[in-house]
């Protein structure tokens, strides 16, 4: 399913949509209970919406704490993140999720990916620092996950969420970050490229795209517009 922000400031979601007991519900239903919503999100089973006080308000699976909200108890109605204030950016992924306040602190929470070692869960919003002044955030599938910084650079994002956070070298003054297919996002940079990330974990310019103004995929799909 799918969550769309509607001008007037209220969230609706359409599609494919398990309420918290797990049953399906299908067709086109506005999120109860939002009003002055001003940027939404999504991670797995998960809607979060950025209120115009900049307060963050969460709904549906919490099965990796990713409601943030002290539990890991799913609900269908809306609650307010508490500890969140000044909100610009937020994002989820898999498993866990971020966001960038107006300060450009970063803020995470939620469950490290299963890779062998004692999962850890952070069940509310906890400040991560050693990255930079943020400017947005992206959470992809697992670990996953990249910080835009106000300056253009990136930072990846490791799996406790409170150290060993790195920069990503070969990209600069990168305006935006998108979802795609591969193992990492989509980076626009300035210049109107558009670069990937591959298995080795090196990032490469996409060929045939030069001049680009946005860009958006999914899991399955890649979109970029270009100008004219």
């Amino acid at each position: 399913y799918a969550y769309g922000l509607r001008g007037d400031g209220t969230v609706w979601s359409w599609g494919y949509r398990p309420d918290a007991t797990g049953t399906a519900r299908f067709g086109v239903f506005e999120v109860p209970g939002l009003s002055r919503v001003v940027g939404i999100g999504g991670a797995q089973g998960v809607g979060y919406a950025i209120k115009d006080d900049g307060t963050v308000w969460s709904w549906g699976s919490n099965r990796y704490g990713l409601l943030g909200d002290g539990t890991t108890t799913s609900r269908d109605a809306p609650g307010q993140v508490s500890g969140l204030s000044g909100i610009k950016s937020i994002a989820g992924g898999t498993t866990l999720a971020y966001a960038v306040d107006s300060n450009g602190e970063l803020w995470g929470w939620g469950a490290q990916s299963p890779t062998g070692v004692p999962a850890t869960t952070i069940l509310s919003p906890t400040p991560i620092s050693g990255t930079c002044p943020g400017q947005s955030v992206f959470a992809g599938r697992w670990m996953n996950s990249f910080e835009l910084c106000a300056d253009g650079s990136v930072w990846q994002l490791d799996k406790t969420r409170t150290s060993n956070l790195s920069k990503v070298t070969g990209l600069s003054a990168v305006t935006s970050l998108a979802a795609s297919p591969g193992p990492g996002p989509l980076v626009l940079e300035a210049d109107g490229t558009v670069w990937h990330l591959l298995m080795d974990g090196s990032w490469a310019a996409t060929p045939g795209l030069t001049g680009i103004h946005a860009i958006a995929g999914d899991n399955q799909f890649t979109y970029a517009i270009a100008a004219g």
